[in-house]
């Protein structure tokens, strides 16, 4: 860091990150993790979307939630009216995860005394403390750094809770359409995404591989997905040959987590479902463009990550569409069966 706080005077902390992106929250769980053990007196306040107190229920790092509507996300009067609001809570410190000038301008402006972020989209002189974002290093580790920890020597997953209540409702909904828990595997597949043309695999792909599992693993065959990609799902589903139970669009999203933790694996895009997956432990397949998969993915025995072409190439969507569709069926069935054979 550029210059030490004395974390002892320290009584309330603000967590900034991206809002819009579930992903980008789930994935920030470790930081939020750490920074409970770095400031033990603290409370801990993050501001974010308006989906995010729902997403991280239950999270017992965090003592209170601001969320955004859409409406205060944009805007010169937005950030002046969120400025004056966070003036009046009288914040000691703020760490500011989502990079944009705006969450800095917002700080400035509040006056909070410490301002902690990356230096980034020239906002270096609204920050008094600023850390070198590392385009090569994963984005759970890069946020761990705004505390001045090096992680990457070991791989560190974010978490997500649900209570037992919600587990045992999705074994209800399970049940109620002929799926019993560990009878068969339970397979997820999530076909749908943000930013289609540059992060969706491919709905004719999905589908052989959901009959594949069928075929060959005797899985029962879930797809998720939120309501924007029923369209998706339906594809899919249209596609396959063998039968498969639909949940996209049918769940808000702690039910759409509870039956997550109930599979046995997810297969899908890179994207917020992926992250949460892995936050509830359930083995993932994730397919990705290249740089994503280098700061975003996760390769263990129960996680997979599969992705071509050139890291550095970020912003061609002619070749990040390339990239993505080098992927092929046989890597996602061969990372399926890696993982299944760690379980025998």
């Amino acid at each position: 860091m550029s210059k030490e706080y004395d974390k002892s005077k320290i009584q309330k902390a603000l967590v900034v990150t991206k809002a819009g992106y579930m992903g980008d929250t789930i994935v920030a769980t470790p930081f939020l993790r750490a920074l409970n053990e770095f400031l033990t007196d603290a409370k801990v306040t993050v501001l974010s979307g308006e989906m995010i107190p729902v997403l991280l229920q239950g999270c017992p790092y965090v003592s209170e939630y601001i969320a955004l509507a859409k409406s205060e996300s944009k805007g010169l009067g937005a950030s002046l009216k969120l400025s004056s609001k966070l003036k009046s809570s009288h914040f000691d410190i703020v760490y500011l995860l989502d990079r944009s000038f705006r969450s800095a301008f917002i700080a400035k402006f509040a006056g909070i005394p410490v301002r902690v972020g990356f230096d980034t989209e020239h906002r270096g002189a609204l920050l008094t403390h600023r850390i070198p974002y590392n385009w090569d290093m994963p984005e759970r580790d890069s946020l761990l750094s705004l505390l001045g920890i090096n992680s990457q020597k070991e791989m560190i997953m974010p978490e997500l809770w649900l209570s037992d209540y919600e587990k045992d409702e999705a074994f209800r909904r399970l049940n109620s359409v002929g799926i019993s828990h560990g009878k068969r595997p339970i397979v997820a597949i999530h076909s749908g995404a943000h930013d289609p043309e540059i992060r969706e695999w491919g709905a004719y792909k999905y589908a052989r591989v959901g009959d594949w599992l069928i075929e060959n693993l005797k899985a029962k065959v879930i797809l998720m997905g939120s309501q924007e990609e029923i369209q998706s799902a339906k594809s899919v589903e249209i596609m396959m040959r063998k039968p498969c139970v639909t949940f996209a669009g049918k769940t808000n999203l702690r039910q759409a987590l509870g039956l997550i933790a109930a599979c046995d694996l997810w297969i899908g895009n890179d994207g917020g479902m992926l992250h949460a997956s892995v936050a509830l432990g359930t083995p993932t397949v994730g397919i990705f463009t290249p740089a994503k998969a280098k700061r975003w993915g996760y390769d263990t025995s129960k996680h997979k990550t599969l992705a071509h072409g050139d890291p550095a190439k970020r912003g061609d969507p002619a070749e990040l569409r390339i990239a993505l569709d080098s992927v092929t069926i046989q890597e996602v069935k061969d990372a399926v069966s890696q993982i299944f054979s760690q379980r025998t």
